[in-house]
C-alpha cells in the first residue's frame, strides 16, 4: 500500500440535515439503539458553494465547517467542486480533516465517497476516524498513531473497512459503486470498544476493536485521485453520550 496511502423526492443537499437517502434507515436504526441517548453536539459540513467565502475551485483549507465549532485542515490541492463536493484540482496523495475531543460516548461519521472513474487504477478514497493529525490513515510505523476505524473505497470497486493496518473485511462492490457516490456510516463506541460500518445501506463490518481507539480528528484522505473526479459530500460528526 502506498504510504499515504430511496425515494426520489430525496436530494444530495436537501434541508433534511443534508442526509442522503441511502441513509434515512441507517439513521432510524441508529436511532433505536441508541435508546435514551442524545445528541451532545454535531458538525457538518455539505460544501455548498453558496456559503460566505466559498466559491468554485476555492481552498477548503481554514475555512470554518458549515454547521458547528470546527475548522478544516486541508492540503492545498483540495478545493470545493461544482455543484458543492470536496474534491481536488491535482493528484497525490492529498487530505481533509477536522478536529475532534472525543473521550466516551459513541461517535458517527456520515459521509458520501466517489473514488473517480479511473477502474483498476491504483487510486483511492478513504475516511475515518484518526488519532494524529499529522498521520496518514496508513501508518505502518506507529498504526495507533493513524486511522483507528477507517474505510478505503479504490477506484477498481475495492471497499476495505481497517483497524489501524488490520484489515476487518474487504470485498468487490463494483455494482455498487459504478461512478457515483457512495454513502459510508462509520459508528464507534468508545466505551465498550465497539463499532459497525455500513457501505450503501448495507451492514459491510461491525464488533469489537483490538483496544479502546483515541479519536482527535476525522479525515477523509485520498491517494492518486482523479483531478475533479475523485469527491466527497455530506459529512456530518454526530457525537452521543
Amino acid at each position: 500500500m502506498n504510504s499515504m496511502t430511496s425515494p426520489a423526492s430525496c436530494t444530495p443537499h436537501s434541508t433534511a440535515a443534508t442526509i442522503p437517502c441511502a441513509w434515512l434507515l441507517i439513521l432510524a436504526l441508529l436511532a433505536i439503539s441508541a435508546g435514551s441517548a442524545r445528541a451532545d453536539s454535531e458538525i457538518s459540513d455539505n460544501f455548498d458553494l453558496s456559503l460566505p467565502g466559498r466559491s468554485e475551485g476555492g481552498l477548503l483549507n481554514r475555512l470554518p465547517i458549515a454547521n458547528g465549532n470546527a475548522t478544516w485542515s486541508a492540503y492545498g490541492n483540495v478545493v470545493l467542486g461544482q455543484g458543492g463536493v470536496l474534491t481536488v484540482r491535482s493528484t497525490g496523495g492529498t487530505r481533509a480533516q477536522v478536529p475532534l475531543r472525543v473521550q466516551s460516548g459513541t461517535v458517527t461519521l456520515f459521509v458520501s465517497l466517489r473514488p473517480g472513474s479511473e477502474k483498476k487504477s491504483k487510486s483511492w478514497i478513504g475516511a475515518g476516524f484518526l488519532n494524529k493529525g499529522s498521520s496518514n490513515l496508513w501508518n505502518d510505523a506507529t498504526p495507533s498513531d493513524g486511522g483507528q476505524i477507517w474505510t478505503q473505497i479504490a477506484a477498481d470497486g475495492t471497499v476495505t473497512v481497517f483497524e489501524g493496518t488490520r484489515v476487518v473485511n474487504r470485498s468487490i462492490m463494483l455494482g455498487s459503486i459504478a461512478a457515483g457516490m457512495v454513502p459510508v456510516v462509520i459508528q464507534c463506541n468508545l466505551d465498550d470498544g465497539t463499532f459497525a460500518v455500513s457501505i450503501n445501506g448495507v451492514e459491510f463490518a461491525k464488533g469489537a476493536l483490538s483496544q479502546i481507539p483515541v479519536i482527535n480528528w476525522a479525515r477523509i484522505e485520498m491517494d492518486n485521485p482523479s483531478p475533479l473526479q475523485t469527491q466527497a459530500d455530506d459529512f456530518r460528526i454526530l457525537m452521543t453520550r
